[in-house]
């Protein structure tokens, strides 16, 4: 048996483009808003996510991310993972051994539709030890 020395909760290190995020913008908050352009092309890069054990030199490969809830529910949400690896569930969007995912746009916005905010729950995971999770809440807004 391979015994994990590392049993903390991976980490969920967000970098927005710099388009994207208000001027007091900070990474390292729990919770911050990504404002997106309701004219934006479906499938725009916004930002990037790394997901890393916090006591680890190396990045582990056994680390998943995926969205865990977007509300409301009206309306489908705006932004999708990309791991660039394909073959993760639609509905998930998580995939074994990615660590780098790419933040898409996944539809425009419509402000008159109901697209006021969406408020979006990451979840990180590793695979060793399915207790060791950690989750990261994003804010979605149209930008005017």
């Amino acid at each position: 048996d391979i015994t994990d020395i590392y049993d903390n909760q991976p980490l969920i290190q967000v970098n927005v483009l710099n388009n994207y995020k208000s001027s007091d913008f900070n990474e390292e908050q729990e919770d911050f808003i990504i404002y997106i352009k309701e004219n934006i092309r479906v499938g725009q890069v916004i930002g990037t996510i790394l997901v890393r054990e916090s006591d680890a030199l190396k990045v582990n490969i056994k680390l998943s991310l995926k969205i865990l809830s977007c509300w409301p529910l009206k309306n489908a949400c705006p932004i999708e993972l990309d791991s660039g690896l394909g073959g993760s569930d639609e509905n998930e969007k998580s995939t074994v051994g990615a660590t780098n995912y790419l933040i898409r746009t996944s539809r425009a916005l419509d402000s008159e539709s109901g697209d006021d905010k969406f408020t979006v729950i990451l979840e990180a995971r590793k695979y060793s030890d399915q207790r060791m999770k950690s989750t990261r809440i994003c804010g979605i807004a149209p930008h005017l």
